[in-house]
C-alpha cells in the first residue's frame, strides 16, 4: 500500500484552514529532493518552517508525492518544492493543534511491495460427514 502521510497532510490542512488557523509545515530542509530559496531560515536541528496559508502562498498542490507552492521571500517570489515524505509535522503554531510525525516515517522507501507470507492458521478446516451408519 501507498502511505497514508499525503492523505494526512492534506485532510490536517483543510482542517486548519477551516477552523481560521494559520497552517505551518515542519520540513527536513536537507531531505533528497526538498528545493528551498537561500531566503529559508534552517535551524539548528535542520528543518524549516513554513506558512502555507492561502494568504502566504499561491498555486499550493498537496500532492501524493511532493508539495509544491509559490511563495514570496525579500519580495521576490519562488517556487518551493519538497516531497512529502520531508515533512516532519503540520500544524498551527498558536495552539499546537495538527499532525506530528515519526522520525520512522520520514524516509519510507515506496518502491517495490514487500511480499509477506500468510502466517499459517492453527485451526484445520473440517468437513462434516453426513453419513450416518
Amino acid at each position: 500500500m501507498t502511505s497514508n502521510k499525503p492523505y494526512f497532510i492534506q485532510a490536517t490542512y483543510n482542517w486548519l484552514v477551516d477552523n481560521q488557523v494559520t497552517p505551518y509545515i515542519l520540513l527536513d530542509a536537507f531531505a533528497p529532493g526538498v528545493k528551498l530559496p537561500d531566503a529559508c531560515h534552517v535551524d539548528d536541528d535542520n528543518c524549516v518552517l513554513l506558512n502555507v496559508s492561502p494568504d502566504a502562498v499561491s498555486e499550493l498542490k498537496l500532492g501524493i508525492t511532493d508539495i509544491v507552492f509559490l511563495a514570496s521571500f525579500n519580495q521576490t517570489v519562488h517556487e518551493v518544492q519538497f516531497p512529502v515524505q520531508a515533512v516532519k509535522a503540520i500544524y498551527c503554531l498558536d495552539n499546537g493543534q495538527g499532525m506530528y510525525f515519526d522520525e520512522d516515517e520520514l524516509y519510507v522507501d515506496e518502491g517495490e511491495p514487500e511480499v509477506v507470507e500468510k502466517p499459517k492458521s492453527p485451526f484445520k478446516l473440517v468437513k462434516k460427514n453426513n453419513d450416518t451408519e
